[in-house]
């Protein structure tokens, strides 16, 4: 029942009808096509990640819930260089193919009561997803390039 609410709260059908015709319309007319797209592919915001990148975004991160991985921001920051080696590889691998592994769009989802609210109500409940804390890593390291420009900063790693 909850995961129902959910899915429908968050579907294209509570769009505005217009709104949702212009997507779907620019959706078909311009597809995503990296492969022609010869300004990504010369983009220093789109060049591979390093270890520094990594790490500097690593020590940000707060204790939160893992996903379904169950890796923690702790494990990752207690890792020997070597693993840290081979997680930016993973990252890297992603960024380049644009290829998430499956298990990193899964999320665990919580249904949290609002308060003073009746709680036989499906509406009642706020969803919090707990989502995998290495896709999370990754997501913050490709905010801090989009950080930088969309401020027009240079940007220097």
């Amino acid at each position: 029942m909850l995961a129902g609410t959910f899915a429908e709260a968050s579907s294209d059908n509570n769009l505005d009808p217009k709104f949702r015709t212009h997507k779907l319309k620019t959706e078909i007319e311009n597809p995503i096509n990296r492969d022609d797209d010869e300004q990504h592919n010369r983009s220093k915001f789109n060049i591979p990640f390093n270890k520094n990148e990594l790490i500097k975004v690593l020590k940000t991160k707060k204790t939160t819930a893992p996903g379904d991985d169950r890796i923690t921001y702790e494990m990752f920051k207690h890792m020997p260089e070597s693993m840290i080696d081979i997680m930016l590889q993973l990252i890297n691998k992603v960024w380049v193919t644009g290829q998430l592994p499956h298990s990193w769009k899964h999320a665990n989802v919580i249904p949290i009561l609002k308060p003073n609210k009746n709680k036989s109500d499906p509406k009642s409940y706020r969803p919090i997803s707990l989502t995998s804390n290495f896709c999370k890593l990754m997501e913050s390291m490709v905010n801090v390039r989009l950080k930088h420009l969309s401020n027009g900063e240079k940007y220097n790693k």
